[in-house]
């Protein structure tokens, strides 16, 4: 049923519509990780600063579900969300204290219309994208209420702190009321959230009467309708005024049943999801002035003042034909000579086919130009009969010999919104070419409206009875019809038969019925809007109904297929360095010999430079996506000597020969015994070997670690290792593997130039050479420190191997 409730124009979106709209864009979670906020269970941690009696932080962690609520009668939109399978631990020592625990939230946050922020749109001007109309919903002045459920409350009241005792009921409250003012400020941290409107992209030009159904002349109101309906109502006139929301009856958005639609995404191709109602309502007085009269002025109006001008255009064609031979015969003959000229081959382009149609051809194109210009807009605008103009279409009704062509005016164009149908009426008046009087015909026809089977908005064109009369014409046209049946020729017959037959067949063809159904059609389709933060938005009408309060097209949105919260449980392992500074250690100086240079084919000494930093590490590790609480077993650590350069046959990374045992890490020192070889060694002298490595760790919260490195012990691997048990007791292995570089060889320039000199040597011998391929052994050094600073080497080319570089000559070296 169509009800407005005085306005022009009211949108309906389906509460999960609403909710999907919001859901799109991507949320942040402080682990790194992403959320969308209607797409399912996602991970939340809150942490509670509570009571100074129990020792280190509390934080209370699990996985959220939000569900959006409808509240009718007001443009507040809530959200109920469900916290479950919460465990509250100590954040520093990771102490679980209770666990499988269960809350819920009612969360109101105000809604309202209004233009996209500054950011949205980048490439729109701002004043145009000052029109758009989007909902937004504020979630940065949320306000919640949480509480535990009832069992929950129970088991933490009487949950066992570690040197504190039982938890009781007064420490509970007070960690509900905690809880609850930290879910909110988390919630309230989402910020406001602006989404485009899917099924129509509504525009607010404020102050100005609407030409187009999507755009409004003042700003809409947005009002919950009915438990499952969001309506947005508006006007297109300034002047329109009233309407009550709350006079809406209901949403009338009810699904036969599971409704999809057929999607294309690049991750999924084309899949079918989940699609929800809408609805668009337009009044009768938007319908007419938006649709029908644009289609009736252009469909028919223009066309018969095509038709009309097209005698004159034709004629104008013509004369500057004669006036081309006109101009063309003076050459030779006299001006009289050559006007007889001209004329006679007017004559005869009149008679040829080729000629008329260049003409009617040059005549068409520049009356379809005319009419586009504001001039011809002008013609169309003073043509247009009542009640949506003033003047009078003529039509140019062609009539059989020995009768001249009847001129018809069209006197009245209308429609109206009838059950099930727009209904166009036209009224044409004539003179009839024998008998003094006017006959006057009626043409009526019937747009029907239907939603094709593959989505598409058609109007049928259904012609309704003609009817014409005779004013004052009875005894004439009847004295005619009998002398036509007695007398030997049939004129009057056909001169009473045939202009009641032809002027009514061009009557009804001058309606053009089927064109002005397309061109009504295409002012309902649903917009298919591409949204700044998803892809496309996906609608489908699926019912259009047609009555004497305006039009209804009822439609689908799809859900975005990716907006979903995909868990994915694991745990995440960062390792960074903290610092690096040099070492309380004096730097250390060194030279290697050569008995060739390449600089000039002499015995050379060249220097270097040994540095020794200190460095810290943080090894840090986040459980994404676990069921709390999550525990860890004692960590471990293993040294490593990285001057092997195995791989690891997990990932294909170099990794280090792990030495000696592992050892329980506990914060203070530890003592790892080696050896490894910490210093490589320099023009193939001795390397310096390290006993043992010794480190300062440090505990960081429930998973992470601050490990310091001394320079001195050089250069070595370390492997943490730990096994990560989530609320469920499934088991995730954890290893991080942490490359401490604590010395630096820095070479003379004259090593550089060096280094310089003999790859272009080498470069020369490879050119000559050919396509063989060579092998260069090169000192141990060498594979740990760059010996040609700056140069760069083509990887397709030369390929490092254990104790050589294996290259392939070419134009490239």
């Amino acid at each position: 049923m169509i009800d407005l409730a005085g306005f022009d124009l009211v949108l309906q979106l389906h509460r999960l519509t609403v909710a999907d709209l919001l859901n799109r864009p991507e949320r942040s979670l402080p682990d790194g990780g992403s959320f969308h906020l209607f797409g399912g269970p996602h991970p939340i941690e809150l942490s509670l600063q509570l009571d100074p009696a129990i020792p280190g932080t509390l934080v209370v962690g699990g996985f959220a579900e939000h569900g959006l609520v409808a509240v009718p009668g007001t443009a507040t939109m809530r959200l109920e969300t469900r916290l479950t399978r919460l465990a509250l631990q100590v954040l520093e020592t990771g102490t679980v204290i209770v666990r499988d625990l269960a809350a819920g939230a009612r969360v109101n946050v105000p809604v309202a219309l209004t233009p996209p922020p500054d950011d949205a749109y980048p490439g729109l001007a701002p004043e145009v994208r000052a029109t758009l109309v989007g909902v937004r919903a504020d979630l940065a002045t949320a306000v919640a209420d949480l509480a535990f459920d009832a069992a929950s409350h129970a088991q933490i009241a009487n949950a066992q702190v570690p040197g504190v005792g039982p938890f009781g009921t007064a420490a509970t409250d007070a960690l509900e009321e905690r809880l609850r003012s930290e879910f909110e400020a988390w919630l309230r941290g989402q910020g406001p959230q602006w989404s485009p409107l899917g099924a129509a992209a509504l525009r607010v030009v404020e102050g100005v009467d609407s030409a187009a159904v999507t755009t409004l002349a003042s700003w809409p109101t947005v009002q919950w309708v009915d438990a499952d309906t969001l309506g947005i109502f508006g006007h297109h006139r300034v002047a329109a005024a009233g309407g009550a929301p709350g006079q809406k009856a209901g949403g009338d958005l009810a699904s036969p049943g599971d409704e999809r639609l057929d999607v294309t995404t690049r991750l999924l191709g084309r899949a079918p999801v989940p699609a929800h109602r809408f609805s668009i309502e337009v009044s009768e007085d938007s319908v007419l002035r938006f649709m029908v009269i644009p289609a009736l002025r252009e469909q028919v109006v223009r066309r018969l003042v095509q038709e009309w001008r097209m005698r004159d255009f034709v004629h104008a064609e013509e004369n500057a034909y004669y006036h081309a031979r006109f101009t063309a015969a003076l050459r030779t003959e006299s001006p009289a000579d050559a006007a007889d000229t001209a004329q006679d081959e007017l004559e005869a382009a009149r008679r040829s086919p080729d000629h008329v149609a260049g003409f009617r051809g040059q005549a068409a194109a520049k009356l379809t130009a005319h009419l586009a210009s504001p001039q011809g807009q002008a013609d169309i605008t003073a043509a247009t009969p009542p009640p949506y103009g003033s003047g009078v279409a003529h039509s140019r009704v062609v009539m059989p010999d020995p009768f001249s062509d009847v001129i018809a005016d069209v006197t009245r164009i209308a429609a109206e919104l009838l059950p099930g149908r727009i209904a166009i009426d036209v009224d044409n008046e004539a003179e009839t070419p024998v008998c003094a009087g006017r006959m006057h015909g009626s043409v009526g026809v019937d747009l029907r409206p239907r939603v094709d089977p593959a989505g598409a908005i058609v109007l049928d064109p259904v012609p309704r009875t003609t009817t014409s009369e005779l004013d004052g014409l009875a005894f004439c046209t009847a004295v005619l019809a009998v002398l036509g049946s007695v007398t030997a020729g049939p004129v009057a017959g056909v001169a009473f038969a045939g202009l009641t037959r032809v002027l009514t067949e061009s009557l009804v063809e001058s309606i053009a019925a089927d064109t002005i159904g397309s061109r009504v059609a295409g002012s309902l389709e649903p917009v298919t809007e591409h949204l700044p933060s998803s892809g496309t938005l996906v609608t489908r009408p699926v019912s259009i109904e047609v009555n004497r309060p305006g039009l209804r097209v009822v439609g689908l949105v799809a859900t975005d297929p990716l907006a979903t919260n995909d868990l994915h449980p694991h745990v995440r392992v960062d390792v960074t360095r903290e610092s690096r500074s040099p070492s309380l250690r004096p730097q250390e100086r060194g030279t290697f010999h050569k008995e060739r240079s390449c600089l000039d084919g002499g015995p050379r000494d060249f220097g270097y430079t040994r540095r020794w930093s200190d460095e810290t590490w943080r090894v840090q590790v986040t459980p994404v996506d676990l069921v709390p609480p999550v525990t860890f077993s004692p960590w471990t650590i293993r040294l490593g000597d990285t001057s092997a350069r195995t791989l690891d046959p997990e990932t294909g990374l170099i990794d280090a020969l792990w030495v000696g045992e592992e050892a329980p890490l506990t914060s203070g020192a530890v003592t790892l015994p080696g050896p490894v070889l910490s210093h490589e060694p320099v023009a193939g002298g001795p390397g310096r070997e390290t006993a043992v490595v010794t480190l300062q760790a440090t505990e960081q919260g429930r998973s992470g670690w601050l490990l310091a490195a001394n320079g001195p012990d050089g250069d070595f691997a370390l492997l943490l290792r730990a096994t990560a048990t989530d609320g469920d007791g499934a088991r995730h292995p954890v290893a991080a593997r942490v490359f401490v570089d604590g010395t630096r060889v820095i070479f003379d320039a004259e090593a550089d130039a060096e280094s310089r000199a003999c790859l272009a040597d080498l470069a020369h011998e490879l050119d000559k050479r050919g396509e063989e391929v060579v092998v260069i052994e090169v000192e141990p050094w060498r594979k740990r420190f760059e010996p040609w600073q700056g140069v760069e080497l083509d990887p397709k080319v030369i390929r490092v191997d254990p104790g050589s570089i294996r290259l392939r000559p070419g134009p490239h070296l």
